[in-house]
């Protein structure tokens, strides 16, 4: 769990399925309907002759004006659609990549505890090992100490 949840690969794998998803979002934006407005005014003191910081007409009023301008995309040639299954296709591989690294970090997991028993393991026998010898070793010593043996 320490390991999926701290891995930098498996992180950046996900973080990129994200920006994934991002871009699928931005395919499909122009199929959405547009709307932009725009407004303005200006005010103009009484009989001035400039309004805004210019010289203008000879009468200056104040004025608005304001505006909308709404589009919609109603054919396309099969473009966006393809765009859009193609981003949803990159989508779904960096979700395969996450698959394949969250995969690679749980093998790696495993062998690493396989290889920490292994080692425990190989300890053990060693350490069974000194400690045969060093019972033999006392046995000789208590032959030789005794005159029943050589030295």
């Amino acid at each position: 769990a320490i390991a999926l949840a701290n891995h930098p690969r498996l992180k950046a794998a996900q973080f990129q399925v994200q920006a994934a998803s991002f871009q699928v979002e931005q395919f499909r934006a122009p199929l959405q309907p547009l709307l932009n407005g725009v407004a303005s005014a200006s005010v103009a003191d009484h009989a001035s002759r400039i309004g805004a910081g210019g010289l203008n007409a000879s009468s200056i009023f104040t004025r608005t004006g304001y505006g909308f301008n709404v589009q919609q995309l109603l054919w396309d040639s099969g473009r966006n659609r393809e765009l859009i299954a193609g981003a949803r296709e990159r989508q779904r591989s960096q979700e395969e990549m996450v698959r394949a690294h969250r995969a690679t970090v749980l093998l790696r997991v495993r062998q690493a505890y396989y290889q920490t028993l292994r080692a425990q393991k190989a300890l053990a026998v060693a350490q069974g090992t000194k400690e045969n010898r060093d019972l033999l070793f006392r046995q000789i010593s208590a032959l030789a100490e005794s005159n029943l043996r050589s030295t």
